[in-house]
């Protein structure tokens, strides 16, 4: 699954560079955060889905209403405070799924130009859930994100 878009802050490149590269401020927009521990680059975040939000209905179990993963996340600089890489794997229920999130960035007159393009494998989620579900999670929650970034910026 990909999705893509971007946006503009007021913030200069290097403001949104030091929120956005650092691990400790970059896991806190993760939605339905439970917990996060960071070591370096790298960040380890336990978090709810609330899954009846897609469905409109319960699911016959509080388990499988709510998925609370394991997700284990890593910031890579690409280009020195213009490009990064966020990168991870997630696993609930015993089903993973992986996430790759670009975001390049790059100068305008009164701030800065933010392009985002995520890419989600599923994985098992689709096989247990549905490919629909899955995708409206996927979708709200890469969305959620970037709506945290967005808003932190502003």
């Amino acid at each position: 699954m990909e999705l893509n878009g971007g946006f503009e802050v007021k913030a200069t490149p290097d403001i949104v560079w030091q929120l956005i590269s650092d691990p400790n401020n970059f896991s806190k927009f993760l939605p339905g955060v439970n917990s996060i521990s960071v070591e370096g680059k790298k960040f380890q975040a336990m978090f709810t889905i609330d899954l009846k939000k897609y469905t409109g209905k319960f699911l016959g179990a509080s388990y499988i209403s709510n998925a609370n993963i394991k997700f284990s996340g890593m910031i890579e600089e690409k280009v020195p405070k213009s490009s990064l890489l966020v990168t991870g794997e997630g696993k609930s229920i015993g089903v993973r799924f992986k996430i790759r999130i670009l975001i390049n960035m790059s100068p305008n007159a009164s701030g800065t130009n933010i392009h985002w393009e995520a890419s989600v494998d599923t994985g098992g989620f689709a096989k247990v859930f549905g490919e629909n579900l899955v995708r409206k999670a996927a979708e709200s929650s890469i969305r959620e994100i970037i709506d945290n970034v967005s808003r932190s910026l502003t």
